[in-house]
């Protein structure tokens, strides 16, 4: 048995061998998916190493109820537990991407027309020569008959005199089809992408008499936000045109419907193309300024007032709490998207931190998040969005925590030179610098893997860019497309 005196170094951090395991277990669910065989296999393994530590150390209660706290106790002594959150990971994945229930609305899909009647579950992404539409079925009618349907479908509308939006319930003429992929080697798994978002038919209509909105049953508030978002973008496009309001339609709203070929190779070719879609950057920078700015105005408040409120907690604090409403409205009003999503629930998991006295430990946190995102969405694993930002954070906390470890063998010095201010922003520039490149380092992997390409020359936009965009472009852009909202002017056109 591990003592118990090696604490601080295997359990410390309780939730990163928890997340692992969980992780793992997606994986080994990903890699092996034979349900139910890949379940049954998994839980005779299961049983037959409990056994075996079993007899290795038997316990007074069952082995998987008896094991230490989570803080307490070696890895060796958690191996029951985290064997069984392994199993959790593996049975949660093969449950989900299990195949489409018997009523899904896929199995229509070849056949002839049909009339389905369903919900506009996300705001329509529009194109220049189609709308693109995500109906939640709800019914299909055969031979005047209605019958219970569920699944979603992506649905192409050319006639662009409908207008939809969240919550419309519509009821369509429409010949299903499956989802293609071109099967070229490396290239995008279209069929795969969209099953993972449930959705396993597509279908197209252009006449004006093949569709019918019949009420909207959306949720108010969100119905709201998405005429909202829906002003911003006329507001844009009216004062905007061409690839200044392509850009910006994507950096503030998530709009990337008017992004052309061309845009988004030349950010791919400068390795900036992360700044064209609202996720951890963006939500990330979005944050820091706004708690700084909180931070500013809490300094400025008179001495006595501030005394009265560092009775009970602290400006770091209070700034942290005010943070938090900015960034889900700007989820929201950015559309939503899953990567967005993820992206919010990182940074409220990091505020949490800061308000529960534990805005130190990066790597708990990641953890934290991590498990909650893939507890919501085990199927995100496979998103290289995902993965670009865990793996992003994870580097950033490894390089905070490389520098904090050279802060301490260098201590004496960095106080003889806290007063010197010329010294301070110079550490500040390096590790601004060095946090950058060991991002993009470590990132690189993933960027070659999915686009058969690694843009060196992102080190250095990046250092640039990124701040530009986040400190300047998306808070006065979203400030400006807020207030345009009641005004009708735009004013960084």
């Amino acid at each position: 048995m591990m003592s118990v005196n090696n604490t601080d170094n295997t359990m410390s951090k309780p939730l990163i061998p928890i997340t692992i395991a969980y992780l793992v277990g997606l994986i080994a669910g990903s890699a092996f998916n034979y349900f139910p065989i890949t379940v049954v296999a998994a839980i005779i393994v299961f049983t037959i190493v409990e056994a075996i530590l079993y007899e290795a150390n038997p316990p007074i209660t069952p082995i998987i109820l008896h094991h230490p706290p989570l803080l307490k106790g070696g890895l060796r002594d958690h191996l029951p537990f985290l064997l069984l959150v392994f199993l959790l990971g593996l049975f949660y994945y093969q449950l989900l991407s299990a195949p489409p229930a018997y009523n899904d609305i896929s199995r229509y899909i070849d056949k002839d027309k049909i009339t389905i009647e369903g919900m506009v579950y996300k705001p329509p992404d529009e194109y220049k020569r189609k709308d693109v539409v995500y109906v939640k079925a709800g019914k299909v009618y055969l031979q005047d008959k209605a019958k219970k349907a569920a699944g979603r479908i992506r649905l192409s509308i050319f006639n662009q005199d409908i207008k939809l939006q969240y919550g419309d319930i519509i009821r369509f003429e429409a010949r299903l089809k499956r989802p293609r992929s071109f099967w070229n080697p490396g290239a995008f798994d279209y069929e795969t992408y969209l099953a993972r978002k449930g959705i396993h038919a597509i279908a197209s209509i252009g006449e004006k008499d093949q569709i019918e909105i019949i009420g909207n049953t959306g949720n108010i508030f969100f119905v709201r936000l998405s005429e909202m978002r829906d002003k911003i973008r006329e507001t844009i496009t009216n004062s905007l045109t061409g690839p200044p309001a392509a850009i910006l339609l994507a950096m503030i709203i998530g709009d990337t419907t008017g992004l052309t070929d061309e845009i988004r190779d030349a950010f791919m070719a400068s390795g900036t193309t992360h700044i064209l879609s609202i996720s951890g950057s963006h939500l990330g920078l979005i944050a820091v300024f706004i708690f700084f700015f909180m931070r500013l105005l809490i300094g400025l408040l008179p001495e006595k007032t501030l005394l009265r409120i560092t009775l009970y907690t602290t400006p770091t604090k209070i700034a942290a709490m005010t943070t938090i409403l900015p960034v889900i409205f700007y989820t929201l009003i950015s559309g939503a998207q899953i990567a967005t999503v993820r992206s919010m629930i990182m940074i409220l998991v990091f505020i949490l931190a800061i308000l529960v006295d534990r805005g130190n430990d990066i790597l708990n946190s990641l953890a934290f998040s991590a498990l909650i995102i893939l507890l919501l969405d085990p199927l995100s694993i496979h998103d290289i969005s995902f993965q670009l930002t865990m793996v992003s954070v994870l580097f950033i906390a490894l390089a905070i925590e490389l520098k904090r470890q050279q802060a301490k063998k260098d201590e004496p010095d960095i106080v003889k030179a806290r007063t010197d201010f010329t010294h301070s922003i110079r550490e500040k520039v390096f590790l601004y610098l060095f946090i950058t490149i060991a991002v993009s380092l470590g990132t690189a992997p993933i960027v070659a893997f999915y686009f058969r390409q690694v843009a060196w020359v992102g080190l250095f936009a990046n250092s640039i860019i990124v701040p530009f965009a986040g400190f300047v472009i998306v808070p006065f852009g979203l400030l400006s497309s807020i207030i345009s909202v009641f005004t009708g002017t735009f004013f960084l056109s």
